[in-house]
């Protein structure tokens, strides 16, 4: 799931309407087709309620996920409209809400999308979701352009394959070889890429990005004259998004537990991986990397910042009460080797 944040506010509304016009105004949306489907899809929709929906930020839908901010979903638009043309089947990887599943679906007619996601609890709000839209074409039983299933993103969707567009909303430290299969001669595919440290990113030198970060590729398979293919890829930003996992989360159906030390470091890097991202693209929009202050004025960044905080000294504790026990029990074990020595004294002396 995309947890790429955005880092200028100067585009958020206090309405709807008022969202989409700074969107404009700012050369964010500049497409007329990304900006009819934006204006469409209602983001209070696909946000839980109470939350300040039109807010250029990335706001949390539970499960641990996020929906993306607005800025962040106008560029995955602007940079996949050409690929989504009439009558084109879409994958989604990491639908997640189901916003931009139902974005993609409008960018022309005809469109068919399928959005797919590992979180059965997030497929289910996802489809609640578009109902809530109100827009006849998601409420029409049977007619709905968008379709949501749970899956593992590595493997996509292949009983709807070929797709003529490819979203992908999780990095990968390579492309997986289904996705290439799945995805149709003539078609893209945008997604995000770690980029090694030998400085390429999906076998080929990385163009944007340093050792560490990610690039956000566009993938075409241009056909070959014998038959084959050939990927053309170039960069449309450095970018940082949440790493998709080795396997996809089973359900929990156990008594709450006391998190291990591996998790506890796996949840402070989680927390790393969405402040960097926050960070990046503060660098990205603005030309320059966020002061502290600004950190920690920004209240999604500054909570970010707050929750990593806490997530080390939990696992300086453990640390801590790791050794301890670890001294505990040498001391024990070196107690119990003493008494066995002096019986064993006692024995012989007799």
């Amino acid at each position: 799931m995309l947890v790429s944040l955005s880092m200028n506010y100067n585009n958020s509304g206090s309405t709807h309407e008022e969202l989409m016009q700074n969107l404009i105004r700012h050369n964010i949306i500049k497409d007329k087709s990304v900006e009819k489907a934006m204006s469409l899809v209602d983001r209070a929709h696909f946000v839980p309620m109470g939350v300040a929906a039109y807010e250029d930020k990335p706001q949390s839908i539970g499960y641990s996920a996020s929906i993306t901010s607005p800025y962040m979903h106008a560029v995955v638009l602007e940079t996949l409209k050409d690929a989504v043309k009439p009558g084109s089947k879409v994958l989604d990887i990491g639908s997640g809400s189901g916003y931009l599943t139902a974005c993609l679906a409008l960018l022309a007619p005809d469109v068919r999308v399928v959005g797919l996601d590992y979180s059965v609890e997030l497929v289910v709000q996802a489809r609640q979701n578009v109902q809530r839209t109100g827009l006849p074409m998601f409420t029409t039983a049977g007619q709905s352009p968008v379709e949501f299933v749970v899956g593992d993103g590595r493997e996509g969707y292949a009983a709807e394959a070929p797709y003529d567009c490819i979203q992908v909303g999780a990095a990968v430290d390579h492309i997986p070889q289904a996705l290439i299969d799945q995805l149709a001669v003539g078609g893209t595919m945008m997604v995000p890429v770690a980029v090694k440290g030998d400085g390429t990113a999906a076998g080929a030198p990385s163009v944007s990005a340093a050792p560490g970060e990610q690039e956000l590729l566009l993938l075409k398979k241009v056909p070959k004259p014998d038959g084959g293919y050939d990927l053309e890829r170039s960069t449309v930003m450095t970018c940082m998004y949440a790493v998709m996992g080795s396997e996809p989360p089973q359900a929990d159906t156990h008594t709450p537990h006391e998190p291990t030390l591996p998790e506890l470091e796996e949840q402070a890097k989680t927390v790393s991986q969405q402040l960097k991202a926050w960070q990046a693209e503060y660098k990205s929009y603005n030309g320059v990397a966020p002061s502290s202050a600004q950190i920690l004025a920004d209240e999604h960044a500054s909570e970010l910042l707050k929750a990593y905080g806490e997530l080390q000294k939990a696992i300086k504790r453990m640390v801590r009460q790791a050794e301890a026990a670890k001294s505990h029990e040498a001391k024990l074990a070196r107690l119990a080797a003493e008494a066995a020595i002096k019986a064993r004294e006692k024995e012989m002396g007799h």
